[in-house]
Formats: C-alpha cells, sequence, structure tokens
C-alpha cells in the first residue's frame, strides 16, 4: 500500500475529532444519571433530559461499552472507566434475572422492570459491554460475567435450527440482526481471551452467516421464520444495506480468528450495500432500507446506517468514500446547534424528521470512530 493509499482522509480525521472532544464529554455530562448509575435512552433535540424513566437494556450497555472501549484506547474523558463500572454494575442489579439473561426494559428511575423478556439482541449487547471491560479493566470478574451470560444462552435461547431464539417467548419472526451483534461481542472476546469455546462459537454463527443469513446473491436478509426459511409473510424481500455495511466490517475484524480469507465477502456486502442503499439523491448517504421485490427505497435515512457505510468502505479499501460520507455527516447530522448532539433522522430531501438524540447512535458513532482509528493506525507507513 502506498503512503497515499494509507493516509487518513481528512473527513475521517475531522469526524474522528469531532466525536472524541464533543461527543463523548457531551454524553456522559448530559445523559449520565449518576445518582442510578445509567444513561439515559435519549436526550431531546435542545440536549435536554427527557423526563421519562424508560430505557432499553440495549441502550444502556452500548453506552456502557463505548466509554469502556474509549478507555481501553486511551480516548475517553477522564473517570469514564469508573462510570461504565458502576453503570455494568448498577445494570446487573437492575435487570438480571433469575436464568442468568437480562430483561429487555427497565425504568431508570425506579427500577421497576417494564418488559422482563429476554431478547437476545440485549443479551448481545450486554455481552459487548462486559467483554470491553474485560480488556479495559483486566478484570477477570467480568469474563466469569461474560461466559455466565453464553451459558444462559446456552440453556434458555439456543435452537436446534441454528442460532438463538428472538426472545424467551420465542417471538417471530426471527432476525439476523440479534445474532450479527452476538458475533460482535464474541470477536471481542476472541481478541480479549482467544479461547477455543470463544473461537467455536465465533465459527459457527459465521456458518450460520453463510447458510442462512444470505442469499443465493449474497444479499444479507433480514426476517426469517423458525427454520431459517424466507417469506413474503414476513417481509423477507425488505433488506436494510445498513446492515450489509455492518457485517462488512465484522468479518473484517473477525477473519483472524475464523481462519478464513473474508476479502471477498466484504468486498461484495459493500458493493450490494451501496447498490441496494445508496441515496438517489446524496451517494454518501445509505436509506433505512430497500423492498427487493419492488426496487423502491424508503425515503428517509437515520444516523447509524451512515456510521456503518463508513466502516465498510473502511474494510473495502474505499477511504475516498469513507471521508466523504465522514464529511457529509459533519455537515448535516452532526451539524447540531449543541455541539455533540446529532439530528438522528433525515428524509431524503433532507429534512430533519428526528425529536430525538437517541443514546444507540452514540454507540455506532463509536464503531466508526474506532474503525478510523484501526485502519489508519494499521496501514500508516512511516
Amino acid at each position: 500500500m502506498s503512503n497515499q493509499q494509507s493516509q487518513m482522509p481528512a473527513g475521517c480525521s475531522a469526524m474522528r475529532d469531532f466525536y472524541l472532544s464533543k461527543c463523548l464529554p457531551l454524553w456522559i455530562d448530559r445523559a449520565l444519571d449518576r445518582q442510578k448509575w445509567c444513561f439515559h435512552e435519549a436526550l431531546n433535540s435542545d440536549g435536554a433530559e427527557i423526563e421519562d424513566g424508560r430505557t432499553r437494556t440495549r441502550s444502556a450497555a452500548r453506552c456502557i461499552y463505548v466509554y469502556a472501549d474509549a478507555s481501553h484506547r486511551d480516548l475517553a474523558p477522564s473517570g469514564a472507566l469508573d462510570v461504565a463500572e458502576e453503570c455494568a454494575h448498577s445494570l446487573t442489579k437492575t435487570t438480571r434475572t433469575d436464568e442468568g439473561l437480562f430483561a429487555r426494559v427497565f425504568n431508570r428511575e425506579t427500577g421497576e422492570i417494564l418488559d422482563s423478556a429476554a431478547d437476545l439482541y440485549d443479551q448481545s449487547c450486554v455481552l459487548l459491554a462486559f467483554a470491553a471491560l474485560a480488556r479495559a479493566t483486566k478484570d477477570q470478574t467480568w469474563l466469569l460475567a461474560c461466559d455466565e451470560i453464553l451459558s444462559a444462552h446456552a440453556q434458555h435461547l439456543k435452537r436446534a435450527s441454528g442460532g438463538f431464539a428472538e426472545d424467551t417467548l420465542g417471538s417471530l419472526p426471527r432476525r439476523q440482526n440479534p445474532h450479527m451483534h452476538l458475533f460482535e461481542a464474541l470477536t471481542l472476546l476472541c481478541e480479549t481471551n482467544p479461547t477455543k469455546e470463544y473461537t467455536n462459537a465465533l465459527t459457527e454463527l459465521f456458518h450460520l452467516f453463510q447458510t442462512r443469513f444470505v442469499d443465493s446473491d449474497g444479499v444479507v436478509r433480514e426476517y426469517f421464520d423458525a427454520g431459517w426459511n424466507t417469506g413474503p409473510d414476513i417481509n423477507s424481500h425488505i433488506v436494510e444495506a445498513g446492515h450489509m455495511a455492518e457485517w462488512a466490517w465484522l468479518l473484517n475484524q473477525a477473519q483472524p480468528f475464523l481462519s478464513t480469507d473474508c476479502t471477498p465477502v466484504i468486498t461484495q456486502l459493500y458493493n450490494h450495500a451501496r447498490r441496494l442503499g445508496c441515496d438517489e439523491n446524496n451517494q454518501d448517504f445509505l436509506v433505512n432500507s430497500t423492498d427487493l421485490q419492488s426496487g423502491v427505497k424508503s425515503d428517509t435515512r437515520r444516523l447509524w446506517p451512515q456510521a456503518e457505510y463508513i466502516k465498510a468502505a473502511l474494510a473495502a479499501g474505499d477511504f475516498y468514500q469513507a471521508g466523504e460520507t465522514c464529511n457529509a455527516l459533519l455537515k448535516t447530522y452532526l451539524n447540531h446547534s449543541e455541539a455533540g448532539l446529532w439530528n438522528d433522522e433525515y428524509d431524503c430531501a433532507d429534512t430533519i424528521i428526528s425529536t430525538t438524540a437517541p443514546a444507540s447512535s452514540l454507540y455506532h458513532l463509536w464503531t466508526a470512530v474506532d474503525a478510523i482509528e484501526k485502519t489508519f493506525a494499521a496501514n500508516t507507513i512511516t
């Protein structure tokens, strides 16, 4: 790779600096309840707290992950790792069930469980948070907690048809998305402590990706029946380019533990994401979803697919596009009167349609910044 190819695009550098200097400090200041040790589900568009204690476990866990992982990379605000640990202890105390899983929704202010179902998506996010804490703190307690979650997965959610149930209610349709985030968490566990158990679990999910999640054209499908079959009655024709982009980056990171060259798949996923998802008015953005049958794209686009688009471009070696999408985000989604907040959703006429800034986007933006760090730390030639 040449020096020119390995230089960080100006857009990537600018977005990285903005996120680290504005977003991370603002959210730990404004969105953290230090009495309950829990992050808010979202902030109002003016940066004020939302007068509602309803919190999804996945959102709380993702904030823990962000500050633990940023601390590991020495990029977090002072004291962030202690905050992440306190929040993890609080989340465990509030939402862990007798089965060793985590309830789906709780009231941050009262501690009341609002939805007691244990959802695979939430378990995957908690697992990711605890894996990040294990790596950042070197405390084996968090690895033991991860093993307990995986054991509870196997006991209560695993299915003979492959993978895991949506939740302890057996809800349908089944989705690839929660499994994708489990794949993400297992990759981090492999990076932290590459045991045979973790690598085997990661490889098993990769096989499910190859045989079930992607169709014969290599397009990631979202919705399946109990046996991983697609069908019009469960909207299997609706796909999300953002998830194809997300898989591209995750496969890029998991390659060392899969003993597989994923480059052809990564390239294919990136190309599919662009073909199926690019906003026809602005190729720097991905829309929320696409109907494979009609070819019609949704007329809305959230922030998170754009973060995944950046990561996929980096994984595919398209540094130019990564820089262009970073630039586009700084001019739109991140161009907020309160620096560090974001406009979370637009329509394709460039009108803001969101009224809150959800905490989940803090996670997606962090993973994009982390991808920028990893890509150019590894590739820059001195």
